[in-house]
């Protein structure tokens, strides 16, 4: 038998079971059991619902009605869904402003597919709560 250079014990695995470079020890990462059922739910049609929609779609529709309403934590969690999370104060530019107008298109839009209607000023409020750059464009 050829005398091993190496000592194996804690800490010191064998030379041929040892991680590679570049290469993850879990490449699957941890299972993500819990996830993968809140998305399972929330893709099946909600069978109370008379129209047939997703429990998705019928959450969002909850938060938008709660977000028309003025609910303030409603609202920042809608428009983090539309756009992100919002950042620090900026500057107005013009880039920033095509963003907003965008947003109140969706909202806008979304609030059409509700058979609901949302007034240029009424989405623009509703973005201003939580993007600053929206309050700008307010007269």
């Amino acid at each position: 038998m050829a005398e091993r250079e190496y000592e194996i014990g804690y800490g010191k695995p064998p030379l041929g079971r040892r991680f590679q470079k570049g290469q993850s020890g879990n490449p699957g990462g941890r299972a993500k059991i819990i996830s993968a059922t809140y998305h399972r739910i929330a893709r099946e049609v909600d069978p109370a619902d008379d129209k047939g929609r997703t429990r998705a779609e019928l959450m969002a529709l909850a938060l938008y009605r709660e977000a028309k309403k003025g609910n303030v934590p409603a609202i920042k969690e809608f428009t983090d869904r539309l756009e992100g999370r919002s950042h620090q104060s900026v500057a107005l530019t013009i880039d920033r402003a095509e963003k907003v107008e965008q947003a109140i298109e969706q909202l806008q839009a979304e609030a059409r597919e509700h058979n609901d209607e949302l007034s240029r000023d009424n989405a623009l409020r509703l973005l201003a709560a939580y993007m600053p750059e929206a309050g700008e464009l307010i007269n």
